[in-house]
């Protein structure tokens, strides 16, 4: 089942060895600001985020932001559900965004959580995922509010597991412009990369927008504007067998060598070398 427009997604899906097998990849980068809720109900191996490798085992349940690389590697026994969606999809009928912690761009919130499930939390987890499965298929009324409130106590019900937890308030006026320009860098970062390009967008000042993204996250938004390239950088680096002129092409770059000045200058070494590092890894 998809809902998709512009801004709104959900999917929900059953994954398995075929999908998720040895070394596959998991999403490529999302059109939109997304969000993943992978349940491991059976499997052993190790998940890829953000390069880095981590163990996976029965009953895990994983939450992982948008634009973050990942891939699973697990054995034949890969069996669970994927849960796909935008943040846009738990707007109120107002279309105000009253937003749990777990998916607020702001202050220390990581990029991925991973809980382990007990037998109680699995049945409870089971019912909620078992009736959205339902609802995707099925034609009835009230078909969208069903699956947004389910999507609401999922999040809600990981976000407890995890010791997430806030007001849930919806944002002031900052806290918007935050997350707006978050969501355009997500659609845009291989198209803009100076923060006065999406400060013009946003109709304020450079200044004003980096003084609101630093406060709210501690870094500046010409960091999270590198982050997300960066992001991709590697992510084409080790996914794919495209040549560094091509990436940077993809990228936006003007040339291969501009490309590669940023990327020995922010990760150290440049794209041919991170590529070895990571196969002879």
């Amino acid at each position: 089942m998809n809902f998709q427009s512009k801004h709104v997604l959900l999917e929900v899906t059953e994954i398995s060895n075929s999908q998720y097998g040895k070394g596959a990849t998991g999403n490529q980068t999302p059109d939109l600001a997304t969000f993943e809720l992978i349940w491991i109900v059976k499997g052993i191996g190790t998940v890829l985020v953000d390069m880095e490798r981590y163990e996976i085992e029965d009953d895990t349940l994983w939450f992982l932001r948008s634009g973050h690389l990942k891939d699973i590697d697990c054995d034949a026994r890969l069996t669970g559900y994927r849960i796909t969606f935008s943040r846009a999809f738990l707007a109120s009928p107002t279309g105000k965004l009253t937003i749990p912690a777990l998916l607020n761009y702001s202050g220390n919130i990581k990029s991925w959580y991973a809980v382990k499930l007990n037998e109680e939390g699995r049945s409870e987890l089971g019912c909620i995922v078992s009736l959205m499965m339902y609802e995707c298929q099925s034609n009835q009324s009230l078909k969208f509010d069903v699956l947004q409130g389910c999507l609401k106590i999922v999040v809600a019900y990981f976000s407890r597991l995890a010791d997430v937890s806030d007001s849930g308030t919806a944002f002031g006026n900052d806290q918007v412009l935050f997350n707006t320009f978050f969501a355009m860098v997500e659609e845009q970062f291989h198209l803009r990369k100076l923060v006065s390009e999406y400060a013009s967008e946003l109709a304020v000042s450079a200044n004003y927008l980096s003084e609101v993204v630093r406060r709210a996250s501690g870094y500046s938004a010409g960091y999270h504007i590198r982050q997300r390239l960066l992001s991709e950088a590697k992510r084409m680096a080790l996914n794919t067998a495209l040549p560094v002129k091509q990436i940077a092409y993809e990228l936006g770059f003007e040339d291969a060598s501009t490309f590669s000045k940023f990327f020995k200058k922010e990760v150290g070494i440049n794209l041919t070398e991170f590529r070895n590092s990571r196969s002879l890894g």
